[in-house]
């Protein structure tokens, strides 16, 4: 999903928030990752969580620049068992 932030914002953290039925069952991803706007180069990670509601840190700063990239959020969830399910509710961009 592309995501439309502040130019010059530095990103301060990423939050994911949902369930998951068992509580022990499959857990999904979230990246928050940008792409350079003229070129072929692979997308750069910013941050990344694995866990609900506890905010994950970029592990170096991130500051926007929306004439160079566009950011965007990709979630990636493994094989879910039958009988298990997970639902997400809300994601949170934090920046200065």
């Amino acid at each position: 999903m592309n995501i439309a932030l502040p130019d010059g914002a530095e990103i301060k953290s990423l939050t994911m928030t949902g369930t998951r039925q068992p509580s022990t069952g499959v857990m999904p991803t979230a990246f928050l990752r940008r792409r350079v706007v003229a070129g072929d180069e692979g997308a750069q990670e910013i941050v990344k969580t694995s866990a609900f509601g506890v905010p994950a840190v970029p592990s170096v700063p991130a500051v926007v620049n929306n004439r160079t990239h566009r950011h965007f959020l990709q979630v990636d969830l493994p094989t879910v068992p039958v009988g298990d399910t997970v639902k997400l509710f809300c994601f949170q961009i934090t920046y200065q």
